[in-house]
C-alpha cells in the first residue's frame, strides 16, 4: 500500500527535524511531532519561516499545516490562521475537495489549541483608540490622520472623525497585514491610487460620499430621465402616437401607429440604455451583496463586527431584487409591442367591449338587430340544405356516375403534370388506366395567373424534348434586377451568387399559354379532360375512404329555387383522387378537416397577388429583363413587393405584378390600391407612359412554406401542387415544386395500381409512398432550405430583417440552421381593430398608368350566370354588418381584388347592409382567407365561370 498525503508530510517534516536538530514541545499523541517539535523552538516575531505546505501563526512562534487555515477555527490562538480568507481559496476549501471530510475533521481536532482571547496583541496603540487582539478601535476620537500603530495590525475603525485625507505614501507599506479599514462618517473628498498601491490585503474600506454630490447625481438623473421622457411630445408628426391612447409608453394598439423614428428611439433608450442600466444595476448590487456575504463567511475573525451591515445588505439586495421582478413585465410589454405581437387579453377586452357597446342607441339598429331581421344574403344549398326547402320537393336528385383508376381534380400544372405522368407510367408498362381531370375554367388556362418565371427543372423531367414539343417558353432571362424603394427613388441591391432571387437558366412564360400547352400534351397521350365542370362535392365510401368527387349542379336560380332547365353532376367515382385545385381549394379545405391533416403544421399564410399586362414603347422594352421590388409603397411591417417582367413574344410586352401578404394589420389597406400607387413610382412610370394595359388578374398565392405544409396523403386521397402549399416563397416560384409534386405522386399511384399483391385497408386507395417520395425530392430539400426566410419577416425590422437574414444565415448557411422559424398565427387573425389603425388615403386614379377596379376587372374578362345563388356564402348573414363593419369597418371592401363585396345602405335609410357582386369575382379566394370573421366560405359556382384570362 502506498503512503497517504499525511504519512507523506511526517516523513518530509521529521527528515527536515532531524537536519536542522530541532527538539519538540507538541503534544506527545500528535502525527505531526516532529513539525511542532522544530516550529515552537523556532524564532518568535516576522523571522518565523516555515516549511514549503506551512503557514506561521502571525507574531509567535508557531507553523501549522496550509490545511488548517481559513478553516473556520482559531488554530493558532492569536486568530492569524483565519486571517486572508477573502479570496474564497483557502487551503481549507481546497482541501475539502481532495480529502475526505473525515481526514478533515480528524486533523481539525488535533489542532484544537487555545480560544480567542481578549488581549490586545499590538504593540503600538494611540491612547484615544481601544485594541482587542489584532483590532484598534478608534471611533468618533476627533482624530485628523491616521495614527501610526503596530504593522501587524489587521483592522482599524475610525468612524465619525475629522480626517480629510489620507496620506500620500503607501498606507499598507507599514501595515502591510490590514485587511479592513472603516472611513465612514469623516470628510475624505479624494482617494489616490498610491495611498492603497501596496495594500494587497486590503477587502474592506468604507468611505461615505457627500450629501451634496450624491443630491446633485440624483438630480441629473432625475432631469435626463424627464428630458428623454418629454422628448416625444415636443415633436408629434416625428413620433405620432408614441404614448399611445392609454397614456402609456408601450402601446399596444393605437389610433396611430409609431413612426419608425419613433420606434428607433424606443428601442435606442427604452430596451437600449435603459435596460443596460437595469442589467448594471441588479448584477452591480447582486455581486456586491454577494461578496458581503462571502467576506463574512471566509473572514470569521472580522463576523462580529458586519452583523449589522449584513442584515443590511440582505435587506437592500431584497428591495433590488423585488424591483427587478417589477420591471421585467415592463420590459417584455414593451418588447412584445416593437414586435407587434397581440395581447390575447386585449382581444378578450375588446371582445367584452364589443358585447357592451354593440347595441347602444348611438349605433345603427341594424348593427344589434336580430339575424330574423337582418336581410338575407346567402342562398346556397351548402348554407340552407335542399331538404329542408319545399321548392326542392319533388326534384330528381339522382346522378349519373362514372367509374375511372385515377381523377384529377384542377387542370393547372400540377394537375397536368400528373395526368401525363401517368400515362407516360402507363405507355411504358404497356397498361390500360383511365385518367379524368376536370377543370372548373371554360378551357384549360382560362383561370391560370402567374408572374411568371418558370425554372424548368421539372419540365425537362417530364419531357426531355419539350423544345422540339414546341412549349411556349420563348424569353430566357437575360438580366436580373432587385431594388429597395423608397417614395422617390430606387436603392439597388445586388442578387449574390446562391440567393434565391437568382433567375439565370429560367424564362419568363405567360403562364396560361404554357398550360394550355400541357393540356394539349395531356389529352395526345389519352387523358380525359372536362373544363367547364367544377367539382362541388366529394363522395365518401362508407368506410371513409375518398370515392370520387361530384361536379356542380346547374340550372339553379339565384334565390336558391331550382329552374326547368335543372341538371344534377356528374359523380366520377376512381380508386385515388388527386386534389390539384390550386391555393387554397374550397375541397382541400374538407379534406383538412376531415382526416385532421394539419395537425402537426403550422397554420397557412397568404398573399393576394395582381397583375397586369402592357405593351410599352418599343424603345423602352429589355426582352429578358427581370426586376423585383421591396418597399414603397408598403411599409417595413407589411409584406410584400413588386415584379416587373420584360416578355419576348413577337410584341414589346410587359408584365408587372404586385404582391402583398394577407397577414397585414391595418384594415384600411387596399391592396388593388396599392399596386396602382407602385406603378407611378419615378423607377416604374416611365416604363409604362405611353403604354396600354390589356389585360388585369388577381389570385391568392401560398406563403407559408415549409411549415406550413400539412399531411398529404389520406384514404382515398391526396394533395398536390399548390393545394397543399408548394411555394418556394422567396423565388416566388411554385410552378416547378407544382409540377415535380404530381409527377411524383402518379409514380406512387402507378406502383399501387398496378401492384396485384396490394391488399388496401381501405376501399380508396392510400398512397403514402407519395408523401414519403416527396420527403425524399430536391423539393423537400429546397423548401426546408428556405423555410425561415418568410417568418423572419415578423421581426421589429420587418421585410428588411427578412433582407438581412436572408443575406447571413441563407447566403452562408443554405438553410442549415438548426432552428425553424414560426408564424404569428393565421391570416385573418393579424387584422387590428379599424380604431386602433390610421385610415389609408390614395390617390385617385388618373387613367393613364393607374386605373379604378371596376375597369380593371372588366380587362379580366370575367362572366358569371347571373341568375344563380352567390358562390361567396355567409355562414351567418348578419356577421358582416354586426362585427366585420362595427370593429374593422369592413375590410372585405378593401381586400377584395374585383369589387365583389360592399357595403350599401338599407332601404329604410337606417344602417348598413352587405352587397355581394359575385359576377365580378375572379376566384382568388382572398375573401375565404382573410375574413377576420372567418364567416365567408368560398365555392365553386356553375361550371364554365369565372375569369377568362389569355395567357395570364
Amino acid at each position: 500500500m502506498g503512503k497517504s498525503k499525511f504519512q507523506t508530510l511526517d516523513v518530509e517534516l521529521a527528515g527536515l527535524n532531524k537536519q536542522q536538530g530541532r527538539t519538540s514541545a507538541c503534544v506527545a499523541h500528535s502525527p505531526y511531532k516532529a513539525i511542532c517539535d522544530s516550529l515552537e523552538d523556532h524564532v518568535s516575531g516576522t523571522g518565523v519561516r516555515c516549511p514549503l505546505g506551512y503557514f506561521p501563526c502571525g507574531n509567535i512562534t508557531k507553523c501549522l499545516p496550509q490545511q488548517l487555515h481559513c478553516n473556520g477555527e482559531d488554530d493558532c490562538g492569536n486568530q492569524a490562521d483565519e486571517e486572508n480568507c477573502e479570496d474564497n481559496n483557502g487551503w481549507s476549501l481546497q482541501f475539502d475537495k481532495h480529502y475526505t471530510k473525515d481526514k478533515y475533521n480528524k486533523l481539525k481536532s488535533l489542532y484544537a489549541f487555545q480560544t480567542k482571547t481578549p488581549e490586545c496583541l499590538a504593540g503600538d496603540v494611540p491612547a484615544e483608540c481601544t485594541c482587542q487582539g489584532l483590532e484598534i478601535f478608534c471611533d468618533a476620537a476627533k482624530l485628523r490622520a491616521v495614527p501610526s500603530v503596530s504593522s501587524n495590525i489587521t483592522i482599524i475603525e475610525m468612524m465619525n472623525n475629522s480626517l480629510a485625507r489620507l496620506p500620500d505614501k503607501p498606507l499598507c507599506q507599514y501595515m502591510p497585514r490590514l485587511n479592513w479599514l472603516d472611513l465612514e462618517g469623516n470628510h475624505i473628498h479624494h482617494v489616490r491610487n498610491a495611498t492603497f498601491i501596496s495594500c494587497s490585503t486590503l477587502t474592506v474600506l468604507c468611505l461615505k460620499p457627500r450629501k451634496r454630490r450624491t443630491i446633485s447625481i440624483l438630480i441629473l438623473i432625475w432631469i435626463i430621465g424627464f428630458a428623454v421622457a418629454f422628448i416625444p411630445l415636443s415633436n408629434k408628426e416625428f413620433f405620432r402616437n408614441y404614448y399611445g391612447t392609454n397614456g402609456v409608453c408601450f402601446p399596444l394598439h393605437s389610433e396611430q401607429s409609431e413612426s419608425s423614428g419613433s420606434q428607433i428611439y424606443s428601442v435606442v433608450i427604452f430596451l437600449g440604455v435603459n435596460l443596460a442600466a437595469f442589467i448594471i444595476i441588479v448584477f452591480s448590487y447582486g455581486s456586491m451583496f454577494y461578496s458581503v456575504h462571502q467576506t463574512a463567511i471566509m473572514a470569521t475573525e472580522i463576523r462580529n463586527h458586519i452583523k449589522k451591515e449584513m442584515i443590511l445588505a440582505k435587506r437592500f439586495f431584497f428591495i433590488v431584487f423585488t424591483d427587478a421582478l417589477c420591471w421585467i413585465p415592463i420590459f417584455i410589454l414593451k418588447l412584445l409591442s416593437l414586435l407587434q405581437v397581440e395581447i390575447p387579453v386585449r382581444q378578450c377586452f375588446h371582445a367584452l367591449k364589443l358585447i357592451k357597446t354593440d347595441c347602444l342607441p348611438s349605433l345603427r339598429v341594424s348593427r344589434c338587430a336580430s339575424t330574423a331581421s337582418v336581410p338575407r344574403i346567402t342562398t346556397h344549398y351548402t348554407i340552407h340544405p335542399r331538404d329542408k326547402d319545399k321548392r326542392w320537393e319533388g326534384v330528381n336528385m339522382e346522378r349519373f356516375a362514372e367509374e375511372a383508376d385515377v381523377v384529377i381534380v384542377g387542370g393547372g400544372p400540377a394537375g397536368l403534370s400528373a395526368a401525363i405522368r401517368l400515362k407516360q407510367l402507363a405507355a411504358e408498362h404497356s397498361k390500360e388506366i383511365r385518367v379524368c381531370l376536370v377543370e372548373k375554367a371554360s378551357q384549360i388556362g382560362a383561370h391560370t395567373l402567374s408572374g411568371a418565371c418558370l425554372e424548368p427543372r421539372s419540365l425537362e423531367e417530364l419531357f426531355p424534348d419539350w423544345k422540339e414539343r414546341g412549349a411556349p417558353l420563348k424569353t430566357p432571362v437575360t438580366e436580373d434586377k432587385f431594388g429597395i424603394l423608397t417614395k422617390t427613388s430606387r436603392i439597388p441591391v445586388r442578387i449574390l451568387p446562391g440567393l434565391p432571387m437568382v433567375n439565370h437558366g429560367n424564362y419568363i412564360v405567360r403562364l396560361g399559354h404554357f398550360v394550355s400547352w400541357l393540356g394539349e400534351q395531356a389529352e395526345a397521350l389519352g387523358v380525359e379532360i372536362y373544363p367547364g365542370y367544377a367539382a362541388a362535392e366529394v363522395l365518401f365510401h362508407e368506410d371513409g375512404s375518398v370515392k370520387g368527387i361530384a361536379t356542380n349542379d346547374v340550372g339553379i336560380q339565384k334565390d336558391g329555387a331550382p329552374k326547368a332547365t335543372f341538371e344534377r353532376g356528374l359523380e366520377l367515382h376512381a380508386k385515388v383522387t388527386v386534389f390539384a385545385e390550386g391555393c387554397h381549394g374550397h375541397l382541400a379545405k374538407q379534406m383538412y378537416k376531415k382526416y385532421n391533416l394539419r395537425e402537426k403544421c403550422q397554420p397557412q399564410s397568404y398573399g393576394i397577388g395582381l397583375k397586369e399586362l402592357w405593351t410599352i414603347d418599343e424603345k423602352k422594352w429589355k426582352p429578358g429583363r427581370v426586376e423585383h421590388t421591396v418597399g414603397w409603397p408598403l411599409d417595413r411591417h407589411t409584406y410584400g413587393g413588386s415584379f416587373l417582367y420584360h416578355l419576348n413574344e413577337g410584341e414589346p410586352l410587359v408584365a408587372l405584378g404586385f404582391v402583398v401578404g394577407l397577414d397585414y394589420q391595418n384594415p384600411y389597406l387596399n391592396p388593388f390600391r396599392e399596386f396602382q400607387r407602385w406603378k407611378h413610382h419615378p423607377s416604374v412610370q416611365p416604363t409604362l407612359e405611353g403604354g396600354t394595359r390589356i389585360a388585369y388578374g388577381a389570385r391568392a398565392l401560398n406563403e407559408g412554406g415549409f411549415q406550413s405544409i400539412p399531411k398529404l396523403t389520406f384514404p382515398g386521397g391526396l394533395l398536390i401542387g399548390c393545394s397543399p402549399g408548394l411555394m418556394n416563397v422567396p423565388k416566388i416560384k411554385g410552378t416547378h415544386t407544382a409540377m415535380k409534386s404530381g409527377m411524383l405522386a402518379s409514380e406512387a399511384i402507378f406502383s399501387q395500381l398496378i401492384n396485384e399483391n396490394l391488399q388496401s385497408k381501405t376501399i380508396g386507395l392510400d398512397v403514402q409512398e407519395y408523401e414519403e417520395n416527396l420527403k425524399k425530392s430536391w423539393v423537400w430539400k429546397e423548401l426546408y432550405a428556405v423555410r425561415n426566410i418568410r417568418p423572419s419577416c415578423h421581426s421589429i425590422l420587418g421585410v428588411y430583417g427578412g433582407m438581412i437574414y436572408t443575406g447571413v444565415f441563407y447566403w452562408l448557411l443554405r438553410g442549415m440552421e438548426p432552428w425553424t422559424l414560426k408564424h404569428p398565427g393565421p391570416d385573418f387573425a393579424q387584422l387590428k381593430p379599424a380604431k386602433d389603425c390610421t385610415p389609408i388615403e390614395y390617390p385617385k386614379p388618373d387613367g393613364k398608368i393607374s386605373f379604378d377596379l371596376l375597369s380593371s376587372v372588366a380587362l379580366s374578362g370575367t362572366n358569371h350566370e347571373h341568375d344563380q345563388p352567390a358562390h361567396l356564402t355567409l355562414k351567418d348573414d348578419s356577421v358582416p354588418v354586426s362585427r366585420n363593419l362595427a370593429l374593422f369597418d369592413g375590410p372585405e371592401q378593401r381586400f377584395c381584388p374585383a369589387g365583389v363585396y360592399e357595403y350599401v345602405p338599407l332601404e329604410t335609410g337606417e344602417g348598413s347592409r352587405l352587397q355581394i357582386n359575385a359576377q365580378n369575382c375572379v376566384h382568388c379566394k382572398t375573401c375565404d382567407i382573410k375574413d377576420p370573421s372567418q364567416n365567408i366560405n368560398w365555392v365553386v359556382p356553375e361550371g364554365g365561370g369565372g375569369p377568362a384570362y389569355n395567357g395570364m
